[in-house]
């Protein structure tokens, strides 16, 4: 019987260890790519420059307007494409301003284009959830998913 209890009790703790790397996993990315936002911000407005961020599935980057009109990735270590180990799906009003163009815009002004980048365990976003997100002026926030959902809630 005792044999029993021991076994189950090291289940769950087994389980819920896992299920916690994977919560530190997903909120360490969204807090990255929140940071990332910000100092991307800070170059813009310090270069003078239109900045943006790309979001696919696993990878985002940020990418700058040259003087031709063309957006080219930037070439500092901290702005290139990053490839996440968790799933990312941009939400809201963020979409491609032009052909190749990136979803949201860092104008040097420090506005940006509002936007919610879901970052999750799973494609699906069930599982554990994080939002980065932004009205495009103030700062970029992380959150539990569920937290964003009912404070956009009236």
């Amino acid at each position: 019987m005792v044999v029993t209890i021991v076994a189950i009790l090291a289940g769950v703790v087994v389980v819920n260890f896992v299920d916690s790397a994977g919560q530190r996993r997903v909120q360490a990315e969204a807090e990255r790519l929140a940071l990332a936002v910000e100092l991307a911000r800070g170059e813009s407005v310090r270069r003078n420059e239109v900045w943006g961020l790309t979001v696919d599935d696993q990878e985002y980057g940020f990418v700058r307007h040259d003087a031709q009109g063309r957006w080219e990735e930037a070439a500092e270590p901290e702005f290139r494409f990053h490839r996440a180990e968790v799933t990312l799906r941009i939400e809201g009003r963020a979409g491609r301003s032009a052909p190749n163009g990136p979803q949201v815009a860092i104008f040097p002004n420090g506005e940006t284009t509002p936007f919610t980048v879901l970052v999750s365990a799973d494609a699906a976003g069930q599982d554990v959830a994080w939002n980065v997100t932004t009205d495009g002026i103030g700062r970029t926030l992380v959150r539990p998913a569920g937290e964003v959902a009912a404070t956009a809630d009236p």
